[in-house]
Parts: C-alpha cells; structure tokens; sequence
C-alpha cells in the first residue's frame, strides 16, 4: 500500500487501467435491471465526471451521485458522505 500512497501513483495506476485496450467494454444494459448506486466525485480527473453521466445516459436506472469537492477516491477522503449516501441507497432497497 505504502507505494500507493505516493502523491500521482494510485491516479496513474487507474488511468493506465482505464485506458488500456484490453478492458472489455462495460455491457452496461445488463444493469438496467438491478439496483445500481454511482458515487463520483465531481473533482475527479482519473475518471472524469463525463464518464458517470454517460453511464447514467446509458442505463437511466443507475443511481449517480456526485460528492463536490471529491476527487477519485471519495470513500477515502469523504468516509461521511459517501456512507450517508450508501447507507440511504441500501435502506432504499432492501
């Protein structure tokens, strides 16, 4: 872990893998029949927010939401938010 804690390193690791040719394309209609939350920070420039909302256009069922001042790792940097938005999803449907 302790690598990853470098300042660039965890960011480039996922752009490598987010751009690499060899990831399948997400067969994202398959998920129009299940309960989908997606939590993105909207400062995120691994993943940019555009990729969230073009998920969300793809399967309107998902659920997108954004936290404001979060970049990509928004379960890290905000525990508070992001379990309060979980938690409500889960509470939702179960």
């Amino acid at each position: 872990m302790e690598p990853l804690l470098l300042k660039g390193t965890a960011e480039t690791v996922v752009n490598i893998l987010s751009n690499s040719s060899e990831i399948q394309p997400l067969k994202a209609k398959a998920l129009s029949n299940l309960p989908v939350l997606v939590i993105w920070g909207k400062k995120d420039r691994t993943i940019r927010l555009s990729n969230g909302k073009k998920l969300k256009r793809t399967v309107p069922s998902i659920e997108l939401k954004v936290i404001p001042d979060a970049r990509h790792m928004a379960m890290e940097t905000h525990p508070a938010i992001f379990n309060a938005m979980l938690i409500e999803f889960l509470n939702k449907n179960n």
